[in-house]
């Protein structure tokens, strides 16, 4: 055999064991990118469900958040009414005894005697 035929030999088998490590490599990487796909495929579906959580709990958030607004509107409005009623009590209370002041003040006028005003006292 020559020299040539040794080289030939040597680069053909060479090349068969280096189309056989890119053969198992593209292989290896084949696998490495499906289960790369299935990794991200679950990491999609579970961003979708946390998105879907997260916007269920966004309506029920708003839902309440709404119900609270009733709430305080209707308290708010009784508050008010509440104090207006208050107001009208008080000052209702205050002309009560504004008016039995006077009468009790008037009366007192009429049981004077004369000479009592003459002196300037009060009996």
């Amino acid at each position: 055999m020559s020299r040539t035929e040794t080289a030939d030999r040597t680069n053909i088998a060479d090349v068969e064991r280096f189309e056989a490590q890119m053969a198992e490599t593209a292989g290896e990487m084949k696998a490495l990118f499906n289960e790369f796909q299935q990794q991200l495929g679950a990491m999609v579906n579970q961003a979708r469900i946390a998105s879907s959580e997260a916007r269920e709990e966004g309506v029920k958030a708003r839902a309440a958040l709404g119900e609270l607004v009733r709430v305080a509107t209707v308290i708010v409005a009784g508050q008010r009414e509440a104090v207006h009623i208050l107001r009208k009590d008080w000052q209702l209370h205050v002309a009560e005894n504004s008016r039995a002041a006077g009468k009790r003040s008037h009366a007192r006028s009429e049981h004077r005697s004369p000479a009592a005003y003459s002196r300037g006292s009060r009996a």
